[in-house]
C-alpha cells in the first residue's frame, strides 16, 4: 500500500497539534528571532 493507515493518523496528529500550538510558538519565535513589532511614531503636524 501506498500509506498505511498507521501513517495517516500519526500526519492528522501531528497536524492538529501544531495547529493549536502555533498561538504558543509564534511569541517564542519572535522572540528568539529578536522580531520586535514596528514602534509607529505619529507625524508631526
Amino acid at each position: 500500500e501506498a500509506f498505511e493507515p498507521r501513517f495517516t493518523r500519526v500526519v492528522i496528529v501531528v497536524a492538529i497539534a501544531a495547529g493549536a500550538l502555533s498561538p504558543l510558538f509564534v511569541p517564542l519565535s519572535r522572540w528568539c528571532l529578536r522580531i520586535r513589532k514596528p514602534d509607529w511614531k505619529a507625524l508631526a503636524e
